[in-house]
């Protein structure tokens, strides 16, 4: 989470109680807007990057974001009433500091922040291609009290047979090395999962 940078020519920074640490920056003039961040990856790769802003023209605006070389169009979308909104795009960064620069050629730009974290994707597993396995729906509605506890309304059971896999499709903006979180429960009755019965898995990539 960045804090605004330094307002250049035709920009300004405003006061707001809606806006993080009650300042944000604002576009006074057409063409003359750009806002510069140093930001510090630990690693190379894929990062995403959130725009908080608020566009008070009524119609979508043009932006653009440069970093690691690449250039970026945005486009940013009307916010009702001039609240502040987030866009959400990705950026590709270099390790150690990198160069950010924002630039917003409307004088109905307003920014409160930049946030940078690495990237995130969620993959469900009952939208993959299973393989001698099940998928399981459940009633996840609020009547449905005895459901258990997991993300969307299903689940992949029965992985731990020899022949059993699940096939997900995986898509990332740039090469590079990811963390890979797996949500899972042991199989079985509640006496076998109290138990902690040790189990297997192979991960291939491609």
């Amino acid at each position: 989470d960045f804090p605004e940078a330094a307002p250049r020519a035709g920009m300004s920074t405003e006061h707001s109680p809606v806006a993080s640490s009650n300042r944000y920056v604002q576009t006074r003039r057409a063409g003359t807007g750009a806002l510069t961040f140093s930001v510090d990856a630990p690693v190379a790769g894929a990062y995403d990057l959130r725009i908080r802003y608020a566009n008070r023209a009524g119609t979508a605006v043009p932006a653009a974001v440069l970093a690691g070389g690449a250039r970026q169009q945005l486009e940013l979308v009307p916010t009702p009433g001039g609240q502040f909104a987030t866009h959400q795009t990705h950026v590709v960064l270099a390790e150690g500091t990198n160069q950010l620069r924002l630039e917003l050629p409307s004088r109905a730009l307003d920014v409160d922040y930049i946030e940078v974290t690495p990237f995130r994707t969620r993959i469900e597993a009952e939208s993959g291609e299973i393989t001698g396995a099940n998928r399981v729906e459940v009633d996840m509605s609020t009547a449905n009290f005895s459901a258990p506890y997991f993300s969307g309304a299903a689940y992949v059971r029965n992985l731990a047979q020899p022949t059993s896999a699940v096939r997900l499709p995986v898509t990332v903006p740039a090469a590079g090395t990811y963390e890979l979180t797996i949500g899972y429960s042991t199989a079985g009755s509640e006496q076998e999962r109290r138990a902690q019965i040790p189990a297997g898995g192979v991960v291939r990539v491609n």
